[in-house]
């Protein structure tokens, strides 16, 4: 196919350049991972080859859509582990080696963690085939670490101490760099001696956690010259998506692989949105923004104190989770947004206030500092204190950290961060005063310390940007100087020419300077220019729609480094505010507000930050880019991120000063008709004849059926139906998919992951579940016995008549000292894992499951349950059937099979912590039939509907009796009447269960429904293909 077929032109444009660093800037449903997989396809046809190609993502469900739709336009399939291992977990291992047989490597950030760690382990020190420990793991870990640095767990919460440490490694910091800087804090102190010990313990499991999987790797990358270099030449283009939300140790790793050859193309999602109360003007009065639609009338600043109707052009709603912030200004507005929502604000001129800043001078670095709120500047007139201060040391930007009341309190914010934070509180230049250290000195100590490093870290605990300072110094340096400032002007409304037409000021970009390179650059850019009245020269033009004059800013900005684009607004009468995303706004600062038919000043009073959950929303505003929320001016934040110039992906254009910038607009579908039925008309079941399910209908939707090749096939139709749902406007929350028995969950949770659709299981998830995490500590155990945590699960699962005191004593090395019939026990214990090392080092991994399943004594402990350890066998006997996908042909090497249980291994604990499901509101349930009982929901799929599964047959059993038959049935019941809209039923003409391929008959209470109302469906057209098994 041609890989430019059904796209955009946006789209096209992110796809045709292959060549130097790309920015795609994408909301929700823009068909950014489209683009992605287009471009890899793209870059195959005009000749890179495809091991040369590097994909990452940040969850496990966007790496397995994104391999299965590049898989798909390679016109492959998925295979089993030996034959495709490249595209099923990221890359095949071949005598430890990271190799590709022509296919592009696409995974997590973690999972290409395990890959390179493996394939450098000697290197690092480490066993090749290391344990990774998830989060029960080392939440074990940390509390036994507690213990043996002498604390007592209850003292302190074993969540927070790895949390803490989590932080660090996240944030590339070793555990002697923390160790160095924790001094005789005692809260870092003592985290620095549980992480010393809880560092012992996976060492002696021989085992990483998950943030070590990044953390090692970008050490690696960073510290070896020859491994960065080999990577250099395999992974020629590098594509990451949801650059946004990259850590430290991950933006490392990244720029690491892309610095020689600078082929990265990144994609950012914006987040910067308002709750759904907020009160919106409309020139008819106020609405909420959840209420407001596209071409619907509003109000905006119109500049210099005025205001202007103007429309939406699109309305943005997304589900967030995360941290909001609440602001309340002295005359009782409120209002409350996502972080980086950008509103107007400036620095008042209170006498009685002090500020402690950050300082930024590009070739210093960064410096913490005091300063009254109001000085007087050279011309004995009162200013703005940073103002001066930030002139007298020729700084770049600054920002506030705190704005405090009295010079004490200020002294001892500025001692705090600059000693939390390790960054220096001496001034960057003496300006002629007589200090204790010269000039020479102060310029050594900032060349020996690297001030940004540590300023990042301050950045990210505030929650200030380092592209939106409090304050910029005025114009740009007037000499071509090693360190000369560039700055480039875009003013919203900095022109105040209206007209009847269009009665709102337009918008300003402006160039004041004598540096002859930018002047060069522009007229080779096209650019007209004109002579100051000195030896400086001017640009200036102004535009009508704000969005235009911030694509002409970009454009300037990229032609050449150390340039920065100051953005300010004259929303009131003869004053400048700047953009401030809310995160960055403290009380005391000013505020631009709607005061009748004008637009006034209001001061902060108070901020807060909250947790929330739930949906947000933005508004595309035509022309001016803003609208009043809960009477105060906000930034159109869509277009915001419209322009060729997106600073806010950690500084990806401050990396890569030459990066083409692609927005993808959302991909808003025109909104189908609200499904008009509210019940489903089912007739009566035959041997219901007392009951109606639904009343009949003319206006309701038939019930859906959909007769499946596989359980994959089955569970993908769900996902992309349900999909199709979403972006018709059903909530994700109003969607249950149903099922009879635990098992099906593992297949319909990978198709949720793969189509990106928000899900929820109610219930542990599959890889969660005791049952399967026992069988995966069998295996662990079985290969590595020196697993502690791993004996500790699986010892008296089943019981065998391992003690506590017995075990205590085989864990501390004591084993001679136990009764003669605990070390027989203990040796039989021993004796079994050898003998499931060898199965496993034999046979197919399924095949070697089934036997440890049923040798470990598991089979027959669950057998002698009730209905709930009959499910979890059920849940054993699926996972014997994902693990068909590493079974290596008896052909195979003993290396190739090794590889592939280790990767079966990684998989299993990258799933069950990677994408851990947090308690999100607005997702598709997925649940059995029994947990939906009392639920109702818009649109329900009710799967499985094969004979034996439901209606349920029990493993064991032959046959049914007539009262079982009937509470199957009553459950079908309660499943139909659980949708309120419409209803899917599905079953699989063959399914996989333990391992084995059943083919199936439909479920008889298919049958009981009449025809006629019943509809045939199909899978949605979604680019997405259906994964089968290649069989050899």
């Amino acid at each position: 196919m041609n890989p430019l077929d059904g796209l955009n032109a946006r789209q096209k444009e992110a796809v045709l350049h292959t060549d130097g660093p790309l920015l795609i800037v994408a909301g929700a449903g823009a068909g950014k991972t489209r683009v992605i997989t287009h471009r890899i396809l793209h870059l195959i046809r005009r000749g890179a080859a495809p091991e040369s190609i590097l994909a990452i993502t940040f969850t496990n469900k966007a790496a397995k859509e994104m391999r299965d739709r590049v898989a798909h336009l390679l016109n492959s399939q998925p295979a089993t582990y030996n034959q495709q291992q490249n595209i099923d977990a990221g890359a095949r291992v071949v005598s430890g080696r990271l190799s590709v047989a022509g296919h592009p490597w696409i995974g997590t950030f973690h999972a290409l963690g395990v890959q390179i760690i493996r394939e450098n382990s000697r290197r690092l020190g480490i066993e090749k085939h290391f344990t990774i420990f998830d989060k029960g793991d080392s939440l074990r870990a940390v509390k036994e670490a507690l213990k043996r640095a002498g604390h007592d767990p209850k003292s302190f919460e074993p969540g927070w101490l790895l949390a803490s440490i989590s932080r660090e490694k996240g944030n590339a910091v070793t555990l002697e760099e923390f160790r160095g800087s924790a001094g005789n804090d005692y809260l870092p102190s003592v985290v620095a001696k549980v992480w010393t010990e809880y560092e012992q313990i996976l060492r002696s499991e021989k085992a990483l956690d998950f943030d070590d999987l990044l953390l090692k790797t970008a050490l690696l990358l960073q510290k070896e010259e020859s491994v960065r270099k080999h990577y250099h030449n395999l992974w020629r283009y590098i594509h990451i998506d949801e650059y946004q939300d990259t850590n430290r140790a991950q933006y490392l790793i990244a720029k690491l692989l892309a610095d020689a050859n600078k082929n990265i193309a990144v994609v950012g999602d914006a987040d910067q949105c308002l709750l759904p109360n907020t009160a919106i003007e409309t020139p008819l009065g106020v609405k909420k923004i959840s209420e407001v639609a596209k071409g619907e009338a509003i109000l905006g600043a119109a500049g210099n104190g005025m205001l202007c109707d103007t429309k939406i052009d699109k309305v943005r709603k997304r589900y967030y989770d995360g941290e909001v912030v609440e602001l309340t200004t002295a005359k009782g507005k409120k209002i409350t947004a996502t972080p980086r929502h950008m509103l107007f604000a400036r620095l008042t001129l209170s006498l009685d206030q002090f500020y402690v800043y950050l300082m930024y001078r590009r070739d210093k670095g960064f410096r913490v500092g005091m300063a009254k709120s109001v000085r007087r500047n050279g011309g004995g007139q009162n200013a703005i204190g940073l103002l001066v201060r930030c002139n007298q040391e020729k700084a770049d930007k600054m920002w506030v950290l705190k704005i405090c009341t009295t010079k004490q309190e200020a002294l001892y914010f500025e001692a705090f961060f600059g000693a939390t934070y390790g960054i220096p509180t001496l001034v960057f230049m003496t300006c002629g005063r007589k200090m204790a250290i010269e000039q020479t000195g102060i310029d050594r100590l900032f060349a020996s310390i690297d001030t940004k490093k540590r300023a990042e870290t301050l950045f990210a605990d505030t929650g200030l940007s380092f592209d939106y300072p409090h304050y910029f110094p005025q114009g740009t340096t007037q000499s071509n100087t090693k360190r000369e400032r560039l700055n480039v002007r875009l003013s919203l409304f900095g022109d105040r020419r209206k007209s009847l037409i269009h009665p709102w000021g337009m918008s300003r970009v402006s160039i004041n300077t004598t540096a002859d390179s930018l002047k060069r650059n522009l007229e080779k850019a096209g650019f007209r220019i004109r002579k100051g009245k000195r030896r400086d020269f001017r640009f200036e033009v102004a535009r009508l729609d704000y969005g235009k004059a911030e694509q002409i800013a970009s454009r300037i900005v990229s032609l050449q480094p150390n340039m920065t684009l100051i953005r300010n607004a004259f929303l009131t009468k003869g004053k400048n505010m700047l953009f401030q995303p809310i995160s960055n706004i403290f009380p005391g600062m000013t505020i631009a507000h709607k005061n009748g038919r004008e637009i006034g000043e209001d001061t902060v009073t108070a901020v807060e930050r909250k947790q929330y959950r739930g949906d947000v929303y933005d508004l595309d505003v035509r022309y001016v880019h803003n609208y009043i929320a809960n009477d105060i001016v906000v930034h159109n934040c869509i277009y915001s991120w419209r322009g060729a110039h997106i600073r806010n992906l950690l500084g990806f254009e401050k990396d890569y000063p030459k990066a083409k910038v692609v927005l993808l607009e959302e991909n808003y579908r025109s909104t189908q008709t609200i499904l008009a039925a509210a019940n489903q008309v089912i007739e009566k079941n035959k041997m219901r004849p007392e009951k109606t399910l639904f009343t009949k209908n003319s206006a309701g939707e038939k019930v859906g059926l959909f007769a499946a090749y596989d359980e994959a096939d089955e569970a993908a139709f769900a996902a992309l139906t349900a999909k199709r749902l979403i972006e018709d406007g059903t909530p994700p929350r109003e969607i249950a998919v149903l099922f009879r028995a635990n098992f099906q969950s593992r297949a319909l949770e990978e198709a949720f992951m793969n189509a990106e659709v928000p899900y929820q299981v109610l219930g542990i998830r599959f890889f969660e579940r005791k049952e399967v995490k026992d069988v995966v500590s069998y295996v662990r155990a079985a290969l590595r016995p020196e697993s502690l945590s791993d004996m500790k699960r699986i010892a008296n699962a089943p019981p065998r008549g391992l003690g506590k005191v017995t075990l205590l004593k085989l864990f501390a090395g004591q084993e001679s000292s136990l009764p003669r019939g605990a070390q027989e026990k203990v040796r039989a214990f021993r004796k079994l894992l050898e003998t499931f090392k060898e199965k496993l080092a034999a046979e197919p991994l399924s095949v070697a499951l089934k036997w440890i399943v049923s040798a470990s004594g598991l089979e027959a402990e669950l057998k002698k349950g009730g209905a709930d350890d009959t499910e979890r066998l059920e849940n054993i006997r699926e996972l014997v059937t994902f693990a068909t996908r590493y079974d290596i042909p008896p052909a195979g090497g003993a290396e190739e099979r090794e590889a592939a249980m280790n990767q079966f291994l990684a998989d299993a604990a990258l799933q069950s912590d990677q994408d851990e499901l947090k308690e999100e509101k607005n997702a598709v349930r997925l649940m059995t039939v029994h947990a939906s009982k009392g639920l109702e929901f818009d649109h329900v799929f009710i799967t499985g509907l094969e004979q034996d599964l439901f209606p349920h047959a029990r493993f064991g059993e032959d046959e049914r009796t007539e009262e079982k038959a009937e509470e199957e049935r009553r459950l079908f019941y309660v499943a139909l009447t659980r949708a309120r809209k419409k209803i899917f039923l599905t079953y699989a003409n063959a399914r996989t269960i333990f391992g084995a391929r059943q083919v199936n008959l439909p479920s008889e209470f298919i049958f009981d429904i009449d025809e006629e109302l019943l509809q045939a469906e199909a899978i949605s057209n979604f680019e997405y293909p259906i994964s089968k098994k290649i069989e050899y």
